[in-house]
């Protein structure tokens, strides 16, 4: 029989996998977009302010969730060893996975 975590570890590397391609393909796409190829319009001011906004609203959500809670990260392992507990204060009475709220943002 196979290990019940087995499966899930799988599909977790795939989609970090996705994730990271992702990630890496806007940063490599971007500057050739912007100098050369034109594709997308420029933004308005408006737009561009928002998306500030929400880029940094994402990584302080973030910050704070590391902040509030030491075991927190990407990947979730319980570790009873370590006294690892539930975390219900900071950030973490309001949302119940604020890094994968900030990821959002």
């Amino acid at each position: 029989m196979a290990h019940p975590e087995g499966p899930s570890r799988w599909r977790d590397k795939i989609i970090i996998v996705v994730l990271l391609a992702g990630f890496y393909g806007v940063l490599l796409l971007i500057p050739p977009d912007v100098f050369r190829l034109h594709l997308l319009g420029k933004p308005g001011m408006l737009v561009s302010s928002l998306g500030l906004a929400l880029f940094i609203a994402g990584w302080m959500l973030m910050t704070l969730a590391m902040k509030e809670n030491a075991f927190a990260a990407l990947v979730v392992r319980h570790q009873e060893e370590r006294q690892q507990r539930v975390i219900d204060t900071g950030v973490y009475h309001l949302v119940r996975h604020p890094m994968y709220a900030g990821g959002v943002f």
